[in-house]
């Protein structure tokens, strides 16, 4: 088996290794999960958000919705918290404000944003080393794209 290049000791502890691809649908399948309730909203934006994507332009619809329910089964036996300790490590340093600012949209896309969704947000942007002037330009933005 080829290991990724970083590993984290979660990822050893459980001897599940998420490729790049997965990473990044794993952050962005987070924000919908995270409050415990998934809105249609929530997954269709998911969805188109992932096709548009350059990781997943190639990819049809059935092989999107099978990685999702990879991931959607570590979150059920874990929890949406291991599900992001389990990605940070193989997600490319050039993705992180992408996967941030696609997450964030996600979580503003059903008119809501709960304490869950902000807190994660909140460790997503630390956790991935953005500036804070670039969180709050990511944030408004996606506000202002969400109002209408």
């Amino acid at each position: 088996m080829n290991l990724p290049k970083k590993t984290s000791n979660l990822q050893q502890e459980l001897n599940i290794y998420l490729t790049p691809r997965e990473s990044f649908a794993a952050i962005m399948l987070s924000a919908v999960a995270v409050d415990g309730y998934m809105a249609e909203e929530e997954l269709q934006s998911l969805m188109v958000a992932l096709k548009r994507t350059k990781l997943y332009k190639d990819k049809t619809k059935a092989n999107i919705v099978g990685t999702l329910n990879k991931l959607l089964r570590i979150i059920k036996t874990y929890d949406v918290d291991s599900l992001i300790q389990l990605a940070l490590p193989n997600l490319p340093d050039y993705l992180h404000e992408t996967v941030f600012a696609l997450t964030t949209d996600i979580a503003l896309c059903d008119g809501a944003i709960f304490e869950e969704e902000l807190e994660m947000l909140s460790k997503l942007s630390a956790s991935l080393s953005i500036p804070e002037d670039t969180v709050n330009q990511i944030t408004t933005v996606m506000m202002i794209k969400n109002k209408g």
